[in-house]
């Protein structure tokens, strides 16, 4: 006679809770987080269960008595705590691996990176005073030269802004965890800079796309209409202008809707 470990029911329910745990992390990865959690304490009480009646073969009402499921679920809550734990910080982790990508947390990089851009940008033109064709007004830097840093100041950001990627309008970009940025010197820098930032690849990489300038506003817009990406499809150097300057949400000269953070 056959066990009740091989019969058709304890095989059909182990089968449905290995599919349930493998699509746990599947949902979790693909911002399906809450479904992923659902499905993954599903499969625990699944498990639990088929751990209660292995331990009592052929005898279903006895295996699924409170006491036995309650032992299976203790296990089950300390299990679920360590994957939990372990789940959090691989998500985390997630953007450091290799063709691993968050694109909140690109987005929120690309915010602090272009806040970080207009600290520099003030620190450089107010401590070095660099004034390229010496008419007396001194004047805004590039990544490289923000980079570098000289005698008078030492480098105000990492160096990998000195490292570019050439565009066919003759511009260059810098590619900052998952996001392109441009910088535009007005006047060759002396009456301001303009600096933009959009993924790499949209819906990928990220999806918004954000703007700062030497007022320190960093502004941000869906990204829908204009679907800047990648090095095909920039901003151009007047894109976020606003209609009214006075208002925090506005059509911007590409058509797009933008905002301030």
């Amino acid at each position: 006679m056959a066990t009740q470990e091989h019969s058709p029911a304890y095989r059909n329910a182990k089968a449905l809770t290995v599919g349930l745990l493998c699509l746990a992390p599947v949902c979790a990865l693909t911002s399906r987080l809450a479904l992923g959690l659902v499905l993954l304490l599903g499969s625990g009480i699944g498990g639990a269960i088929l751990w209660s009646c292995r331990a009592q073969p052929g005898r279903w009402r006895q295996a699924l008595s409170w006491p036995n499921l309650r032992r299976a679920l203790e296990g089950l809550l300390i299990a679920s705590a360590i994957g939990l734990a372990g789940l959090a910080c691989f998500l985390i982790a997630i953007p450091h691996f290799p063709g691993g990508v968050r694109p909140g947390g690109n987005e929120s990089a690309a915010i602090a990176t272009l806040r970080s851009l207009a600290d520099a940008e003030a620190e450089f033109r107010a401590v070095y005073g660099r004034d390229r064709d010496g008419d007396g007004t001194t004047e805004f830097g590039t990544f490289a030269e923000l980079a570098q840093g000289n005698e008078h100041l030492p480098p105000l950001l990492p160096h990998a802004f000195t490292n570019s990627l050439p565009l066919a309008d003759g511009g260059d970009v810098v590619v900052r965890s998952g996001y392109l940025l441009r910088i535009y010197l007005q006047d060759g820098g002396e009456s301001g800079w303009r600096c933009y930032a959009w993924p790499t690849m949209k819906n990928n990489t990220g999806k918004r796309a954000f703007f700062v300038d030497q007022n320190k506003t960093v502004m941000w817009t869906h990204n829908h209409r204009q679907r800047y990406s990648g090095t095909t499809s920039c901003p151009a150097v007047d894109a976020a202008l606003p209609s009214d300057a006075g208002n925090a949400r506005s059509v911007g000269r590409d058509g797009g809707v933008w905002q301030r953070l």
